[in-house]
This record gives C-alpha cells, structure tokens and sequence, in this order.
C-alpha cells in the first residue's frame, strides 16, 4: 500500500532524492520544494521505498524496490479511478524495475537522455548567447508570456532569458 507523504515530511527524503541513480533533479527539487510533486512510500515508519513524482509527471523510485511496490506503482500509473490527470514518466535504471514494466501491455517503454545536476547551490552567473538578456519577470513581462508555466516555490526569484520576449517590449 502506497502512503503519500506530507509536505512537512518531504524534506526528510532530501538525502535519498540527492542519491538517485538516474538523475537527481527532479526527486530533489520535489523534496526541497522547489518543484510540485508527491512522494510516496509504503511505510510511514521508514522509508525503504519511495517514489518521488515531479508535478510535470517524471516519476524516480529509490529504494529496494520489490514486486509489491512495483504492484502498487502500477496501480497509481493506471489511475483507474481517473483522479489524477498528470501523466507518469518513470525514470530507472534498474533492470528489475524496467524487466517489471516491459511485461506489462499497457506501458510504453522510451530512452531518454539524462542530464547532471550541478554540485552547485543557488544562482549563478553564466554567460548568455549573443542577443539574450537576462531580467526580472515584472508584470509587463508576465502579460506577454504565453504558454504553460509550472509553478515554483515562491521563495525564489523568477528570472527570464527568452530573446524574443526582451526584443518585442524594448
């Protein structure tokens, strides 16, 4: 049985979601709460399995991982009940977990590549390409952005980098 963890309790799984195997960007932004996401696990008392699912729908699970996990998180894929619309991406390298899904007929198995989170916290200065400037999202910016944007936590500061954006107001 799966137990969806708190908000409160993300944090404690920031050490877990930073030793990921297969990218830690998203399990680990899910449980610093820069990102939206949930984080499941099948027991309250530790935390031998878990799930980390990103709002944008990239799934990671940590753990030892065995059939009874893999079982339930099937059953959370399928969302029989059709509860939650986000889709579910899941993100392994572990060839138990992939052997699990590849038997099943309604998965669809993809490669994807994988990118390498920086060792470095917070914001740095980088170098932007030639006819890219970098500014603060104020409101005369958000009225021209268009498109879906997912919500970060509100403690950090929203910075755009978007070339045609910055030439059509200036």
């Amino acid at each position: 049985m799966l137990h969806k963890l708190s908000l409160l309790q993300h944090p404690n799984l920031i050490d877990i979601a930073n030793a990921h195997d297969c990218g830690a960007v998203y399990p680990l932004s899910v449980a610093e709460g820069m990102q939206e996401g949930d984080i499941f696990t099948d027991s309250l008392q530790d935390y031998e399995n878990v799930l980390f699912w990103a709002h944008s729908g990239f799934a990671y699970l940590s753990g030892n991982i065995d059939e009874h996990f893999l079982e339930d998180i099937y059953e959370l894929m399928l969302d029989r009940t059709k509860s939650n619309p986000k889709r579910f991406l899941l993100m392994t390298r572990n060839k138990y977990i992939q052997q699990y899904f590849e038997s099943k007929d309604d998965v669809i198995e993809e490669k994807r590549y994988l990118f390498k989170y920086s060792d470095t916290k917070g914001y740095m200065e980088s170098s932007l390409p030639d006819g890219y400037e970098l500014k603060e999202i104020d409101n005369r910016l958000l009225e021209k952005i268009s498109g879906k944007i997912v919500r970060f936590n509100l403690r950090l500061k929203i910075l755009l980098a978007v070339k045609h954006i910055v030439s059509t107001i200036d």
